[in-house]
């Protein structure tokens, strides 16, 4: 009991020299400036939506699982990013990726930043399945089982950032995103190529699949 009491003593009293302290800053704002304010964060973190997406002439959406931030003064550095997206309207079927980004910006404005982009991503199509081929001898050729067709590669690009505040610590995030593709669609670089089975038109014009040019509107709250 006396416990229990000397802790509801202590709240209180604590509650009460709050509640002073607050009324005398109102009183006298100049004193605010003496008081203790804990620093804003530099990291954040936070995930997007890109419900604008153009991978060449198909159009489809993404969703950001994450995001890293590091933002302080003229620093505007999107860390890193892991984005899942589908594209559609191609005539072997929606184009599936994964990609991990990082955006080193810097401001050129002061709601406004600028830089280039670097990543990685991992493509799918699930509707193309490729055997690995490589020719030997005349009728001898060796052939690996059939998978769906995936492929990795870099991306490189730009971005521009437009960023508002929400409340006192959170942030609104509008970029604009343009990433070239570079992922292989003709074969591996150690001497294998690449027999589409499924969609034997793409052995002569593989043109479907071929890495693009991509533009992305995304949205992010970072926190």
């Amino acid at each position: 009991m006396k416990a229990r009491w000397l802790l509801a003593l202590t709240a209180s009293v604590f509650a009460a020299a709050s509640a002073h302290a607050d009324s005398i800053t109102t009183t006298y704002p100049d004193l605010e400036k003496f008081t203790y304010s804990e620093k804003a964060s530099k990291i954040y973190f936070g995930f997007g939506l890109s419900p604008i997406a153009v991978v060449g002439n198909k159009l489809g959406l993404s969703i950001d699982l994450f995001q890293v931030h590091y933002i302080k003064g003229a620093y505007d550095f999107e860390i890193l990013s892991a984005t899942f997206g589908s594209a559609f309207g191609s005539s072997v079927g929606s184009e599936q990726f994964f990609l991990l980004r990082t955006v080193p910006k810097f401001r050129i404005l002061k709601n406004v930043s600028i830089g280039p982009l670097i990543g990685v991503e991992f493509v799918s199509y699930a509707n193309v399945t490729e055997q690995l081929n490589k020719y030997v001898t005349l009728n001898n050729d060796l052939f690996a089982q059939p998978f769906t067709f995936t492929s990795t590669g870099l991306i490189y690009g730009g971005a521009i950032s437009e960023t508002l505040e929400l409340g006192k610590s959170n942030l609104i995030k509008i970029n604009e995103f343009v990433y070239q593709e570079t992922y292989s669609y003709l074969g591996t670089n150690n001497g294998w190529t690449y027999y589409f089975n499924n969609q034997p038109s793409l052995n002569t014009d593989p043109s479907p699949i071929k890495p693009s040019t991509v533009f992305m509107l995304n949205i992010s709250l970072l926190y």
